[in-house]
Formats: C-alpha cells, sequence, structure tokens
C-alpha cells in the first residue's frame, strides 16, 4: 500500500532535514538538501498518485510531482552542481526547497497511518505457551 509509505519517508525525511537543515544559521552542506528532499517529493507522490508506489528514479520523481518552475529550476541547478564535483560544499539556505520539505512534513505527520492496536490477547497466550514449555508441560 502506497500509504504505508508515508510513515517511512516522513521519518527518513524530516529527521535529515531536522539535523542537517532545518537549523542550520551558517550554511548548510548542500548535498543533504537531496537527502531530504527526495523523501519530501516521495510523499507528495502519494499525495497525489495515492494508488502508486513513488519511482525510484529521482529525475522521474520531480517530474511526476508537479513542483513549481522556480523549485524546478533550484533542483536542477544542484544537479547540475553535484555532475560537475564529488563534493556539493556548504551554501546558504535554500527557502524554495525549505518550504516545499515543511510543507510535505507537515501534511505527512497529518496524515500518516495510525499503528494499528497492539492485541494484548496473542501475547498472552505466547507467554502462556512459553511458560508450559519450560515447565514441560506443554505437548
Amino acid at each position: 500500500q502506497p500509504t504505508a509509505c508515508i510513515a517511512h519517508y516522513f521519518h527518513l525525511g524530516h529527521d535529515m532535514w531536522r539535523r542537517n537543515i532545518a537549523n542550520a544559521t551558517d550554511g548548510v552542506k548542500l548535498r543533504k538538501y537531496f537527502y531530504s528532499i527526495r523523501p519530501a517529493l516521495a510523499l507528495r507522490w502519494v499525495r497525489m498518485h495515492p494508488d502508486k508506489l513513488p519511482p525510484m528514479n529521482f529525475q522521474e520523481l520531480v517530474n511526476a510531482t508537479e513542483v513549481s518552475e522556480p523549485v524546478l529550476k533550484v533542483i536542477h541547478e544542484l544537479l547540475e552542481q553535484k555532475a560537475k564535483t564529488k563534493e556539493l560544499g556548504k551554501g546558504p539556505r535554500i527557502d524554495l526547497l525549505d518550504d516545499l520539505m515543511r510543507s510535505e512534513y507537515d501534511w505527512a505527520e497529518a496524515n500518516k497511518p495510525k499503528p494499528p492496536p497492539t492485541n494484548n490477547t496473542h501475547i498472552e497466550r505466547a507467554n502462556q505457551v512459553f511458560r508450559e514449555i519450560v515447565r514441560g508441560e506443554w505437548t
């Protein structure tokens, strides 16, 4: 189920964004944007196409999520920089990407599936069987 991916992409991307970008005041390692934007775009994909899994190919994901032209331009500029050098280095925060990620992570946090309730009956039965095995009473 594609909607089951929501919690995964939220935790993966939001944690990376929070640790490496959200609180950065003196610039960020620009490659960290790729680690945060891909999960955000995967969340956007699930929101737009709830019946399909997000593509693994980054360019396909970018193209299919209908990001604005300015965001698309920033992503392509980062991709071009990445193609030219092994390390992108540090740079200022990119507000357009920050806004997109914040929006998608907020949506995901509000819409991630709730875990199913725990059924303690099975746990208690398993514990009972275990105790019987240990005492040699189980056949």
